[in-house]
C-alpha cells in the first residue's frame, strides 16, 4: 500500500499543478504512506472454513474457491429477528 500512497501523492501534485493554472486550490492525496502503514497494521488473517462474526447476527466464512491462488468464496449468514437465517454465497 505504500507504493500506492506514492502514486496518490504524485497524482495529487499533478492535479494541483493543473488546478493552479486555473487559479484553483490544490488537492490533497487520498491517503499518505503513514495512513497506509497504519491501515496495514490493522489487517487480520482469517483462514478458510472458520466462521467469524462481522456484526451482531451476521457471520462470514471464507471458502477456498480454488481457481485463483488466494481467492475465496464468501458465505454470509445473517439471522433475522424472527430467528430465520439468510445465506448468501459471493465469489471473490
Amino acid at each position: 500500500m505504500e507504493d500506492s500512497a506514492q502514486i496518490q501523492k504524485d497524482d495529487a501534485a499533478f492535479v494541483s499543478k493543473q488546478r493552479a493554472k486555473k487559479g484553483l486550490p490544490p488537492v490533497e492525496p487520498l491517503y499518505t504512506a503513514q495512513d497506509a502503514e497504519k491501515a496495514v497494521r490493522q489487517f487480520v488473517t482469517i483462514n478458510y472454513d472458520r466462521p467469524f462474526p462481522v456484526l451482531d447476527g451476521v457471520t462470514v466464512t471464507f471458502k477456498d474457491a480454488g481457481h485463483i491462488l488466494g481467492s475465496a468464496q464468501v458465505c454470509w449468514i445473517s439471522r433475522r429477528a424472527a430467528g430465520n437465517f439468510d445465506t448468501f454465497l459471493v465469489e471473490m
